[in-house]
């Protein structure tokens, strides 16, 4: 198979579309890319549009006709179409009305072409001073840049001095010296994909699973859906699984326990792998960081030091204790003891 035709339904008024793909597959996604369509996709919406096979096709010659065919069919028989030509090589067979000719006459009187930078753009006359005081040239390039490579350096060199920018809900594209300025705003370096969608798994009481939109689970709340999906994994796997998944350590057989201890009881740390341990730890404990913490440690043992001043152990043969030193005399006469039992 080399593609087939398709047709595409509005389900509010009804109106089709006739199209042609080429896919050895249905591609379930696709729903046509005529100018009309898409513009009927923004109004309508692309979820109210339903697509199905009508016919296929082994080479292009042949999905040409067939789209040229079909689109005659539903007209002769009545149907609205989306479509603005007979089909078969694009806009084959299509001519604008005079009406549409006299609009695109009167827009055009008035305006003139204009160039700068391989860039082509058709202004209204009484602009022309501003953009030929900006460096624009009148006329158009007919060829523009078509190397790739030389495209991109035109580009790259055009936002050489720019960065784009996200604060989580929108998207910038400003020069270097704005940073700063966007940065105190709660901008950062990067780019938030503002169309991402997030999706979430739902079930009911029947078993039944289904993903849907996150902004959609209120109105399935309604009806009895929860969040999550129901599983048939047996008991014995669920209990494997969460084995695996436990942030506790797996229990060593006393095999394993073996086998590690006779492979690290002949093991020898080289000269060079200590040098390269102690050179680490000194740059370390060198550094801003390391230095923090021999002072917190520092800190640390002298509370511990101070606070074990003038204090000294007893027992009763049951309890060690650390006392002060002005309390031994009193733990004395009651039966302790000096020292650690």
């Amino acid at each position: 198979m080399y593609g087939y035709i398709y047709k595409t339904t509005n389900l509010i008024n009804n109106k089709i579309y006739i199209g042609k793909h080429k896919s050895k597959i249905f591609d379930i996604k696709y729903k046509g890319s005529g100018q009309i369509l898409k513009s009927a996709f923004i109004k309508y919406g692309k979820n109210n549009f339903s697509c199905s096979v009508i016919d296929y096709a082994n080479s292009l010659e042949e999905l040409n006709k067939k789209e040229i065919y079909w689109i005659n069919k539903y007209r002769e028989d009545g149907y609205f179409l989306y479509n603005i030509t007979q089909g078969g090589d694009g806009t084959c067979g299509y001519s604008h009305t005079q009406e549409t000719k006299d609009i695109i006459s009167h827009h055009s009187k008035d305006r003139i072409w204009i160039t700068k930078d391989n860039k082509n753009k058709f202004i209204k006359k009484i602009y022309l001073d501003d953009f030929l005081a900006r460096g624009w040239f009148t006329g158009r390039i007919c060829n523009p840049i078509k190397d790739p490579q030389s495209r991109k350096d035109l580009i790259s060199q055009k936002n050489k001095n720019k960065i784009r920018m996200t604060n989580g809900k929108d998207n910038i594209f400003i020069s270097l010296d704005k940073k700063e300025e966007y940065e105190k705003l709660g901008y950062y370096k990067g780019v938030t994909n503002l169309n991402r969608k997030k999706w979430i798994w739902i079930t009911n009481k029947n078993n039944e699973n289904k993903k849907i939109l996150l902004e959609e689970f209120e109105s399935y709340s309604f009806k009895g859906w929860m969040r999550g999906r129901y599983s048939n994994m047996s008991e014995e796997a669920r209990n494997k699984l969460s084995l695996l998944n436990t942030n506790k350590p797996h229990p060593i057989s006393e095999e394993t326990k073996k086998k590690i201890s006779d492979s690290r009881k002949n093991h020898v740390v080289e000269l060079e792998t200590k040098l390269l341990i102690s050179n680490t730890l000194k740059d370390y404990y060198q550094s801003e960081e390391g230095m923090r913490k021999r002072q917190s440690l520092s800190k640390k043992h002298k509370g511990l030091s101070n606070s074990t001043k003038n204090t000294i152990w007893v027992n009763n043969g049951l309890i060690n204790k650390r006392v002060p030193n002005i309390e031994l005399d009193d733990y004395i006469s009651k039966g302790w003891n000096r020292g650690v039992k």
